[in-house]
């Protein structure tokens, strides 16, 4: 965490910008004890405390840096995209449901998405002189494509457990095991490491002396 808080000093206050993004992944329920570590590893572990219930889930937070390539259609304070979105929100206010109960949860998480897309894009263009917004940057795919990374390491393993899952997580963090499978269904994205095994002992090395 300090190399991490030392890198990002480093940087200016626009590349500072980034997506907080985060998602589950199913694991399977395994507890064991860990002679290594002197511990039983299972448990829900949120950090500074573990409960009492086997996990049964991972949760796994990714910060994206802005990407710095203005690609075609980036959406831009005069762009098209307002107009399009303010379509959007007039057809789903406009959207008829065969259901008596409630409105579809589909259709609500497309109004958030559009409100936040518009609140965020504002406060960027106004507040950090950000002259575009490159929208493919806000989804999960990144982190999709670790836990896809994670579930094809050694077999198949679309359900690993906790012993499984974090030494995968680790390995791949480490050696930049990012090939994706020719068969998942999010795009690779062009990012880099942040923080490299490299930079790592780099770091480790100056601060000893």
């Amino acid at each position: 965490m300090d190399l991490f808080k030392f890198i990002v000093s480093k940087l200016s206050d626009s590349d500072r910008l980034c997506t907080l993004i985060f998602g589950e992944m199913a694991i399977k329920e395994y507890v064991f004890y860990s002679v290594k570590d002197d511990e039983v590893v299972g448990y829900e572990d949120f950090g500074s405390f573990q409960t009492k219930f086997i996990a049964n889930h991972a949760t796994v937070f990714m910060l994206q840096k802005k990407s710095t390539k203005p690609y075609n259609h980036a959406f831009t304070k005069h762009s098209t995209h307002h107009a399009f979105l303010k379509d959007c929100k007039a057809w789903l206010d406009n959207l008829q449901s065969n259901s008596k109960i409630r409105t579809p949860p589909c259709v609500d998480g497309w109004r958030m998405s559009i409100w936040s897309l518009e609140a965020l894009s504002t406060d960027l263009f106004d507040n950090y002189a950000i002259n575009y917004l490159l929208t493919s940057r806000l989804n999960q795919d990144c982190l999709e494509n670790m836990f896809s990374i994670i579930r094809g390491k050694g077999v198949q393993r679309d359900n690993p457990n906790v012993v499984d899952f974090k030494g995968s997580f680790l390995q791949t963090v480490i050696d930049h095991l990012f090939v994706t499978s020719d068969r998942k269904n999010c795009e690779d994205d062009v990012d880099h490491f942040l923080i490299s095994l490299a930079t790592m002992r780099k770091h480790t090395d100056t601060s000893s002396h």
